[in-house]
């Protein structure tokens, strides 16, 4: 009895690794998201009101994840990017397009 125990965690444990091996990343965080964003993004919308000298690198960035559409292979990601310095708060909404694949993970597309 205490052998058929023991294989049958066994094959119970290995079944779960199986499982888990197989599984890919859900989808991104906001984190991930956040990190993801093209550096003339950030760029675009800091110095098109100010002047590179001046306020630019002054901003605090944030963000939040308004809505988002997720299928197997595929994340629509409706992104809220917040750049705030003590005189000016911009606001920029980006629709953000993912698709996940098998060698490299989820990538931003457009």
């Amino acid at each position: 009895m205490k052998k058929f125990l023991v294989v049958l965690t066994s094959m119970l444990m290995i079944a779960v690794a199986f499982l888990l091996s197989g599984c890919q990343d859900s989808t991104l965080s906001k984190k991930q998201i956040s990190n993801s964003l093209p550096d003339e993004v950030l760029n675009f919308v800091t110095n098109a009101p100010f002047s590179k000298q001046t306020d630019a690198d002054k901003f605090s960035v944030s963000g939040e994840i308004e809505k988002r559409n997720t299928d197997e292979d595929t994340d629509t990601v409706y992104y809220v990017l917040t750049l705030q310095n003590e005189y000016y708060q911009i606001i920029r909404y980006l629709k953000l397009y993912y698709t996940y694949y098998e060698d490299g993970g989820w990538r931003l597309d457009r």
